[in-house]
């Protein structure tokens, strides 16, 4: 009150002047009341700044969850546990994603006497991974529908300087033969280092007219022979600490049209294959799996197959043989090979392998592991 009648005072004309006399002092209990009000005044001011600061910390706890049904974290307003929770994570992921996808040494010592299977090599792309690992003194097995086209690979690789060659003849589309073949295979070699599956099933490309028949054969012969395969030989391998080695193809990793029933069956590849590396890799299984991705290939049937329909360029089987070998034996988990330029920029996708490193927080994987 004694604020509010000197401000009135204050706004009378200046031009006449008050003298100390017309401005009577005012009582004691006005002063009194005036302080009581500033003191409640500023009581009150002080509790809302402290609600509102509480309230900023609950909204910021609030923030610091798991959204589970999506899988995906709600960002963290506090720079300090943001960076320590998320970005310092995904920064090692990134390094350690740089770091193991640096170029290796390659030598061909690495194959040296080393046990080797490899499935469609009768001709192609398998039939020259069977020639690069003769000439490089590993012991082959090859498999294949054809045995006529079976004993004259045999019988190269022997001469290209193989520790040993051997074949046995049947189809992937028998899942008994499949599981036989491996350990057959098993009791020749005497063990087993590397496990390349190679074989697909005959595919045109046609726009998708509802064959049943075709896309079931497609996922038997180009997915289920390989997990039957895989697990089969998984008992050797891990004496072995080999590899497995599966030859996929850009089909599977992104959607291309008229080989809808194949494009299915390499997509099943990658998401079986990329699953079961991360479990192994949470459980110290030191099995390696090597997904490899390819273009266009010149080998005869990827040409009869494309030709007047697919305007791309084909990279040579030989080369492409010899970088899936590669990439088996310095144990990397994906390999492009192909006439692909910047396409294999964008399909290998360092924001997939992110996700899949956050996404093991919400599992309970030791529930598992010492079981």
């Amino acid at each position: 009150m004694y604020k509010y009648l000197l401000k009135k005072f204050s706004a009378l004309d200046r031009n006449q002047p008050t003298s100390k006399q017309e401005i009577l002092p005012l009582p004691k209990e006005w002063e009194t009341a005036e302080e009581e009000r500033d003191e409640t005044e500023g009581k009150a001011e002080e509790e809302r700044r402290e609600e509102k600061h509480k309230e900023k910390r609950r909204s910021i706890k609030r923030s610091k969850i798991w959204l589970k049904p999506q899988g995906l974290l709600v960002p963290d307003p506090c720079p300090m546990a943001c960076m320590k929770n998320y970005l310092l994570p995904i920064l090692g992921i990134c390094l350690a994603y740089y770091y193991y996808s640096a170029d290796e040494e390659f030598k061909p010592e690495m194959l040296q006497g080393k046990k080797v299977i490899v499935t469609g090599a009768s001709k192609g792309i398998g039939k020259e991974m069977a020639y690069h690992l003769a000439k490089m003194g590993a012991h082959v097995m090859v498999t294949a529908r054809s045995e006529e086209a079976l004993k004259k690979i045999v019988s190269d690789c022997l001469k290209y300087g193989a520790a040993s060659a051997h074949y046995i003849a049947g189809t992937m589309e028998d899942m008994t033969f499949a599981e036989q073949f491996i350990a057959k295979a098993g009791k020749i070699l005497g063990g087993l280092d590397m496990l390349i599956l190679n074989h697909i099933t005959s595919a045109t490309m046609e726009p998708f007219a509802g064959d049943i028949a075709l896309v079931r054969r497609s996922m038997e012969v180009n997915y289920i022979s390989y997990v039957v395969m895989s697990m089969t030989a998984l008992p050797m391998l891990k004496r072995s600490n080999g590899s497995i080695v599966i030859v996929s193809s850009m089909a599977g990793k992104m959607a291309s049209p008229l080989v809808a029933p194949y494009s299915a069956s390499k997509f099943a590849l990658d998401g079986f294959f990329s699953s079961l590396r991360t479990e192994y890799s949470v459980a110290k299984v030191n099995v390696s799996i090597t997904l490899c991705i390819l273009g266009l290939i010149d080998t005869d049937s990827a040409m009869k197959a494309v030709s007047g329909v697919l305007n791309a360029e084909a990279a040579p089987k030989e080369d492409c043989a010899l970088e899936i070998i590669k990439a088996g034996a310095l144990r990397q988990e994906e390999v492009y090979y192909g006439k692909l330029g910047w396409s294999s920029l964008l399909l290998e996708n360092p924001g997939r392998r992110i996700l899949e490193f956050l996404s093991l927080r919400n599992y309970n994987m030791e529930k598992f592991i010492n079981n």
